[in-house]
Formats: structure tokens, C-alpha cells, sequence
């Protein structure tokens, strides 16, 4: 597996590729965040908290016949263990609900992921004849 060592730190590009991810979602949501005048810096921070621990508990008991026996090697991230499919569903379900508990950040957000087709060219408007 490819990884970068800093000093005691070592990480997978995978998971350097997560982080620069974050960082790039941070800097998008400040600018999206400074149009609609609403930080949502802390929003974005707050599902991403939530999405890796519980993609970190869904890949514990997924394998959880391998710690039984060591409760802190549920914790330890070093084994690179997360499930991505339970961090996921558990990010898009815990941003749902900020999106409704806060309003303010709501258009913010919403005015991202709501302009994503319309950037893709899915919504194209086809004007005149084949």
C-alpha cells in the first residue's frame, strides 16, 4: 500500500487524498458560505466528524470478531479501517438533518449541491431541432 511518512505520522494516499478533499470542500463552502453571508465551515467540519467515526464504528463491527479481545484496537485507526458505505449513508442522512436544524446554512449548502446537474449538463435545455 503507497503511503507518506511525516515524521511519526504515516498515511495512505488514500487517506491524504481524503483530507485534501475536506480541505477543498472547507475552501468552496468559505466561498460559497461568504456569498450567501453564512460561514458553514463548522457545518461541513461537523459531518465530517460524524462520517469518519461512524464509518470507523461501522467498520468495527463489521470485523468485530477480530477485536474482542482488544478494546483499544477498536480506536486505533492505524489498521486504516473505515467503512465506506456506513460513513456515507450515516454523512448524507446527519447532513440532512443539519440542513433542516439550520436554517441558515441551509441555502448554502443547498446551493451547491443543487447547482452540481445543472453543472454537469444534465439539466441541458435543447433549443431548436435535432
Amino acid at each position: 500500500m503507497l503511503s507518506v511518512g511525516v515524521g511519526p505520522v504515516s498515511l495512505s494516499i488514500g487517506h491524504l487524498l481524503l483530507v485534501f478533499a475536506f480541505v477543498v470542500a472547507l475552501i468552496v463552502g468559505a466561498i460559497v458560505g461568504r456569498k450567501h453571508k453564512t460561514p458553514i465551515a463548522g457545518t461541513l467540519s461537523d459531518i465530517f466528524v460524524v462520517a469518519m467515526i461512524s464509518a470507523r464504528i461501522g467498520f468495527v463491527i463489521r470485523y468485530y470478531e477480530h477485536y474482542q479481545g482488544d478494546w483499544l484496537g477498536m480506536i486505533d485507526i492505524r489498521d486504516g479501517g473505515f467503512d465506506m458505505v456506513s460513513g456515507l449513508i450515516v454523512a448524507l442522512v446527519f447532513g440532512g438533518f443539519l440542513m433542516w436544524r439550520r436554517a441558515n446554512s441551509r441555502r448554502a449548502l443547498r446551493h451547491r449541491h443543487g447547482r452540481r446537474p445543472a453543472d454537469l449538463g444534465l439539466y441541458h435545455r435543447h433549443s431548436g431541432p435535432d
